[in-house]
Formats: structure tokens, C-alpha cells, sequence
């Protein structure tokens, strides 16, 4: 998981996760969701992330005030030439993102 801050009416910045799903594992289909979306079933349970699974996961580990208000599925992450995650495309991504569904 990487998060950025994106603009936020309210608060002027939020946070917005980028989770890259493990292969196997099904999403709630916010983004661009990963292409091994097959639903295996593990034990007998399906393998399924929802945006709410990944607040809550924060929520018990973080503070609530970093609890992300955005969660985006995305395949890889943006990255240098040394491997670093640019985290500029990830905000771009968010606003692109964001600006749509307010239309």
C-alpha cells in the first residue's frame, strides 16, 4: 500500500491509498483492479478486498485521522529508474480519478 495526500474540500488534504491485490484476490472494482481476478476460494472462502477491509485494517494499527478517505486499486505502482514509488503520479492518478466521479 502506498497513500498520498489528495485536495479535500473540507480539510484541504485527505488520504488516499493505493493497494496493488494480491494475485488470486478479488476487489470491489474502484480503479484499475488486478487482472488475476479469478475469485479463487482459499480453505473454502473467497479471497476478497473491499475498500472498507483495507480502512479498517488502518483503523486498527494507525490513528483514526490517518485512516484513508480514498482507496484506489491499481496493478503496479509508478516508479523510477532506481525503483522508487513516485508518489506525484499517484496524486495525479487520485485527482483524475476523483474529478470523474464528481461529473
Amino acid at each position: 500500500m502506498s497513500v498520498v495526500g489528495v485536495p479535500d474540500e473540507r480539510y484541504g488534504e485527505a488520504v488516499a491509498a493505493f493497494v496493488v491485490p494480491v494475485q488470486d484476490w478479488t476487489t470491489d472494482g474502484n480503479g484499475k483492479p488486478n487482472k488475476a481476478e479469478s475469485g479463487k476460494k482459499e480453505n473454502g472462502a473467497e479471497k476478497h478486498l473491499t475498500k472498507e477491509a483495507v480502512r479498517s485494517w488502518v483503523r486498527t494499527k494507525l490513528s483514526s485521522h490517518l485512516v484513508p478517505k480514498h482507496v484506489f486499486w491499481v496493478r503496479e505502482y509508478p516508479k523510477t529508474a532506481s525503483g522508487k514509488i513516485q508518489k506525484f503520479k499517484l496524486r495525479d492518478l487520485a485527482k483524475d480519478i476523483l474529478s470523474g466521479q464528481e461529473k
